[in-house]
């Protein structure tokens, strides 16, 4: 018996693991073709009303300024997609240390850290960075607004762990 997917996330790396060629097609290459076909028709609908106009120059732009729209919108996709890769290679290290750090202070009974650490990675910090960083880099301080609030709840983090750090080892030195 095949057991279920907690989430989302485990369910689509479930079906891309073990998942068919036909059903990976069906279900990650079936709404991109959709999405092309909408774009041919909204193509041929500006085509066909241009058309009456009976100007060859203004259907022949029409013609040409299609093709050239996809390859900047392609473009423009492959460069949004190259600052979130960005901005996930440099949230990578800080989130193992925000995740250790978090597990830490929640197994050693520092219950308090681990909320208010918590509480700055979602929320406290992340919502006022969002503005701030949309207000000063628009749509890439959105992208990087999250790896802002990591590093910053990271570095929270490590101070409580390290603090504790020191008693700890004040307390083994004087045992």
């Amino acid at each position: 018996m095949q057991k279920k997917p907690s989430s989302s996330a485990s369910a689509n790396e479930e079906m891309l693991r073990s998942g068919s060629f036909w059903q990976l097609a069906r279900k990650l290459c079936l709404p991109a073709i959709l999405i092309m076909l909408v774009m041919v028709l909204y193509h041929m609908a500006d085509v066909f009303f241009i058309g009456q106009t009976g100007d060859a120059g203004k259907v022949a732009a029409v013609t040409l300024a299609s093709p050239m729209f996809s390859i900047l919108s392609g473009l423009g996709v492959l460069d949004i997609g190259r600052v979130c890769l960005l901005a996930s290679i440099v949230i990578g290290p800080f989130l193992g240390f925000y995740q250790i750090s978090t597990t830490y202070l929640q197994a050693s009974g520092k219950s308090r850290q681990a909320i208010i650490v918590s509480l700055l990675e979602k929320g406290i910090v992340y919502i006022p960075v969002l503005f701030l960083m949309s207000w000063l880099f628009n749509m890439y301080g959105i992208i990087f607004a999250s790896t802002v609030t990591t590093v910053l709840s990271a570095v929270a983090a490590l101070t409580f762990c390290y603090g504790d750090y020191r008693k700890e080892l004040k307390n083994a030195r004087a045992w």
